[in-house]
């Protein structure tokens, strides 16, 4: 709900007031942190959700696109 209510907030037209330093990890299948990236100054830019057919085996695919000032790996 973090995240959402973040998005609602940018929605809203406070964008510049609603940057933050997000972290981003990348875990492998034995869940250990293979990678980490930090994302300065980050808001959420767009949100997008695939049509899903109820009578469909496909599955629901969400996107979210971040906007950010600075991209660094720490790990």
């Amino acid at each position: 709900m973090d995240f959402w209510k973040w998005f609602e907030k940018v929605q809203q037209g406070n964008w510049s007031q609603q940057r933050r330093l997000v972290a981003l990890s990348i875990y492998n299948q034995a869940n250990e942190e293979v990678a980490r990236f930090e994302l300065a100054g980050a808001w959420p830019a767009s949100y997008k959700i695939a049509d899903v057919n109820a009578r469909s085996n496909d599955i629901e695919i969400e996107e979210i696109e971040v906007a950010f000032e600075e991209f660094k790996r720490v790990k």
